[in-house]
This record gives C-alpha cells, sequence and structure tokens, in this order.
C-alpha cells in the first residue's frame, strides 16, 4: 500500500513541475491557425485602450498606423532608429498589420 502512495506522491509532483514550467521554450512554435482571429482581435483590443498609432522613429522618419486599412506607413527621409522587435513602436499592431508602406 505505501508503494502505490509513494508512487501515486512522485508522479503528482511530476506533473505539478511540469503543471509550473513558463512556456518560454514555445516561443517560437505557431499559434494554431483556428485560434489566430481570437488573438488578433485581442491584440487589436489592447492597442485601441492604450498603444498610439503615431509617432516618431528616427530624425527625421514617422510612422503611423491606420487601423482601418490596417496598415503601417512610415515616411521621412534618414535613419531609423534601431529596435528590437519586440521594442518597435508598432509592435502592438504586428499581429494584426496587413500592408507596410
Amino acid at each position: 500500500m505505501s508503494k502505490i502512495k509513494r508512487t501515486i506522491a512522485i508522479l503528482l509532483a511530476v506533473l505539478l513541475l511540469v503543471g509550473a514550467a513558463p512556456l518560454s521554450g514555445f516561443v517560437g512554435l505557431e499559434w494554431p491557425e483556428w485560434h489566430l482571429p481570437k488573438l488578433s482581435a485581442l491584440v487589436a483590443t489592447k492597442a485601441q485602450a492604450a498603444d498610439p498609432t503615431s509617432g516618431s522613429c528616427g530624425d527625421n522618419l514617422t510612422w503611423s498606423y491606420n487601423k482601418g486599412t490596417k496598415t503601417l506607413t512610415i515616411s521621412g527621409t534618414g535613419a531609423m532608429k534601431s529596435f528590437a522587435s519586440e521594442d518597435a513602436p508598432w509592435q502592438p499592431y504586428r499581429a494584426v498589420m496587413k500592408t507596410v508602406s
């Protein structure tokens, strides 16, 4: 009887550890296609609530995002600031944008 209890306790401990593991190892995995509309709607809602739709991205460059056409437009001349992909000011719209001009 104690062997069964010990086995169950070990199994439960392993399940708890696996369940508590961070999902950061799955960053490169693709989101299932049937979830994309829900994900993009969530991103769009968040973007509308707190994120700007235009700004500066260099000394003589500006960016703007049109929510209606889902288009990112970068205008001006000169060098663009160097952004890590997650630090770009238009990052909140990446999942929903269709066109970059």
